[in-house]
């Protein structure tokens, strides 16, 4: 038998530029950004092609130990106190106030290294950690959460809908049969596997996780808001820093993905909303907030009213 019979071949190459076409069809609100792309193709050229079976098998390797390279944490100071954190490829948020800080979100189990190490960036050590706050409780938000909890004695709080899916008395979250469904989409396989050796799969339960001991502002640095963003998962929230005008998004409205060819503000591909009729309308939610800077679960910081950022994001989800 031929070597390669009865296999599915690993190819990889660069995806193209967006195409002419595709520049000139872009969302009113914001229109220096293209839209997604349907096809399989970007550009004319081939995206990453990968069989089913290699995606199963993606694991991490002896040399890492099952965690995502450390590098030096890429942190970005958008405000007094404040600090974006680029992940892997998901974002957390450190607001410093004094000796303590409020982290939001954790990135993946992968990621761990590079939370403390971004932690010492800002001058913070773990035990400094007032609260964890859960944007939602999928793997790449909640990694370290249950670590910090454990090990250091953090609360982690979320909204009340979200704690028993981060206790994973159920789990609503992408498929890898949905995954596999979608692969013929620019990114989705390369970003699939990353997801796997970084701990996108792993079993990282909160075994205590609280819901806000109030309504309103929170006891804890920065003073965070919560506001209740439902579609992505039931229990997503948003956290509003009021002091600074900055609006921490978590994955109810982003700026960019791996999966997607779409940069600036916008709801993330289809298949990863739990229920994306209540996805679209918590953009009308975050219509009404007043802030200025955006800090997303995925992609750069965003600058400029996020008023206009949601209602981009909300025409351009149809």
């Amino acid at each position: 038998m031929p070597r390669r019979a009865g296999a599915a071949i690993l190819r990889s190459r660069t995806a193209g530029p967006v195409s002419r076409r595709e520049r000139g069809r872009r969302c009113r609100a914001c229109p220096a950004l293209p839209p997604p792309t349907d096809g399989a193709r970007s550009g004319g050229r081939d995206d990453r092609l990968l069989c089913a079976e290699r995606l199963r098998r993606a694991r991490p390797g002896p040399r890492d130990g099952g965690r995502a390279a450390v590098r030096k944490p890429e942190t970005v100071r958008v405000a007094a106190g404040v600090h974006l954190v680029a992940g892997s490829n998901t974002n957390w948020v450190i607001v410093r106030e004094g000796d303590t800080v409020t982290l939001v979100d954790t990135g993946y189990p992968g990621d761990r290294e590079l939370l403390l190490a971004s932690l010492a960036a800002v001058g913070a050590a773990p035990e400094a950690v007032a609260a964890v706050l859960i944007t939602h409780a999928h793997n790449d938000h909640l990694g370290s959460a249950e670590f910090l909890r454990v090990r250091y004695g953090v609360p982690v709080l979320m909204h009340e809908a979200e704690v028993p899916h981060a206790r994973r008395d159920f789990l609503h979250q992408v498929t890898v049969g949905k995954v596999l469904a979608n692969g013929w989409r620019p990114g989705v396989l390369p970003w699939a596997v990353h997801a796997l050796r970084s701990g996108g799969t792993a079993k990282v339960p909160v075994a205590a996780p609280e819901a806000f001991p109030v309504a309103g502002a929170l006891d804890l640095p920065g003073a965070p808001v919560p506001v209740h963003t439902p579609g992505h998962t039931g229990g997503h929230c948003a956290y509003l820093l009021p002091e600074t005008g900055v609006l921490i998004t978590g994955d109810a409205l982003v700026s960019g993905h791996p999966t997607s060819r779409v940069r600036g503000p916008q709801l993330l591909p289809r298949m990863f909303d739990h229920d994306r009729e209540r996805a679209v309308a918590s953009l009308a939610v975050l219509e009404r907030v007043d802030a200025g800077v955006l800090l997303p679960g995925h992609g750069p910081v965003h600058r400029g009213p996020v008023r206009e950022a949601a209602r981009c994001a909300r025409e351009s989800a149809g």
